[in-house]
């Protein structure tokens, strides 16, 4: 299964301690949630809703910080309307940012991130590995300077088609947040990631992009033969029938069902 953009939702706050951005529409059990937390201190204490994971935290100078996170949506997360982060500290200038997508690895959502903190106009990001038909993230956040803007998102190579999910201004002197996403058929590393900000002063920004893989599990039933020797390097759910004299080996675990034997039955084993 690809990894596919399903939606996003943002929002942004001045002077406030909580971020309440709306559910990302068309959100279903099992699709893989990034968050983007920003405000305006470093020094505060941010808290997002219960079950999202921290991947890492950028920052765009003294004032102003983001955080990035992950979660799995299950049945609650597709029932509520909505998700509150808060900060700790404040109130201050705030922003809450959610992308969706289907098809993403459950087992390991998030493949690998880079992150940069410069002051430039183009910020250039760490190159990062990637699995083939990943999705491609990158987030960026500002500090003080004025209302900016972000463009120009690519990576150095098999640079893909970039959309935007957000570009969120809180006010002319807390900048902003923002994020785009692309789909990347290649397996190669990405080579550097680069943005380019928009505005009419200098900026010291800081940038993060992840990849996250496709869905690599499986599902089969065979027959495994006396003289057979299986590695097993995905996950799958298998079901097999076993001879007494069989040798099985499992790298990663799996589900056994009807091993039936000449003594008893074996259910739920790894062999």
């Amino acid at each position: 299964m690809a990894v596919a953009f399903r939606s996003s939702a943002s929002t942004a706050f001045a002077n406030a301690a909580t971020s309440v951005v709306t559910k990302p529409s068309g959100l279903a059990v099992g699709d893989l949630m990034i968050a983007q937390f920003s405000a305006e201190s470093g020094a505060y204490t941010y808290t997002p809703p219960t079950g999202f994971t921290l991947i890492d935290t950028i920052t765009g100078g003294a004032n102003r910080a983001s955080k990035i996170y992950y979660k799995v949506a299950d049945s609650s997360d597709v029932a509520a309307s909505n998700f509150t982060f808060t900060i700790t500290g404040g109130p201050g200038q705030c922003s809450a940012n959610i992308m969706a997508f289907s098809g993403a690895s459950v087992p390991q959502p998030v493949y690998s991130n880079s992150k940069v903190v410069n002051a430039s106009s183009v910020l250039s990001i760490p190159t990062i590995s990637v699995l083939a038909n990943s999705i491609l993230v990158q987030c960026m956040v500002t500090s003080t300077g004025g209302t900016s803007s972000a463009s120009g998102y690519a990576i150095a190579t098999s640079n893909p088609t970039w959309t935007e999910a957000w570009d969120a201004n809180v006010s002319a002197v807390i900048s902003h947040a923002s994020a785009y996403s692309a789909v990347r058929a290649a397996s190669t590393d990405t080579g550097a990631g680069s943005i380019t900000i928009a505005s009419g002063t200098a900026l010291t920004g800081g940038a993060l992009m992840l990849s996250i893989p496709p869905d690599q599990s499986i599902s089969t039933s065979d027959t495994v033969t006396s003289s057979e020797v299986r590695t097993l390097n995905l996950n799958f759910i298998a079901t097999d029938t076993i001879t007494s004299s069989d040798s099985v080996t499992g790298v990663i675990s799996r589900v056994w069902t009807k091993l039936a034997r000449n003594i008893k039955s074996w259910t739920n084993q790894d062999r």
